[in-house]
């Protein structure tokens, strides 16, 4: 699967493999329960959406909040960075690799994936800070 979002010219991507889907946009919560790898930019929603589902991650930030998410996404052995300075077809294909390769990024996305299942939601969240102010 390869999404380009509306900006993007697909023509100029060139011929594709046979076992490439592409297309301008796809909802994430319905595409990341079948994916084995996630390769994005790192936006906070892309990232933490691939975590929930337990999807190792090969990070490409551009800006914003980006980096930094790609930095703690490779500090919790969830996915490593592809930072821009080395962007191209044989970085990211290295990394797409070892991501694929090694089974410990899995395990950590995995681990991650329980470590958010296991907090509170956000109607529990608000419960107890009521509770807290003497408010509930």
């Amino acid at each position: 699967m390869v999404t380009t979002g509306r900006a993007v010219d697909t023509q100029h991507l060139g011929a594709l493999p046979d076992n490439v889907l592409l297309a301008t946009f796809l909802p994430q919560a319905e595409l990341l329960p079948h994916v084995d790898l996630l390769v994005s930019h790192s936006g906070s929603g892309t990232m933490l959406g691939g975590l929930c589902h337990g999807v190792p991650q090969v990070a490409v930030p551009r800006g914003t909040d980006q980096p930094q998410n790609a930095a703690l996404l490779a500090r919790s052995g969830a996915g490593v960075v592809v930072a821009p300075e080395e962007y191209g077809v044989d970085s990211i294909r290295a990394a797409v690799a070892t991501v694929i390769g090694e089974a410990s990024y899995a395990d950590a996305a995995r681990s991650v994936q329980r470590e958010i299942a296991a907090m509170p939601d956000a109607d529990e969240v608000l419960a107890l800070l009521l509770d807290d102010h003497g408010a509930g």
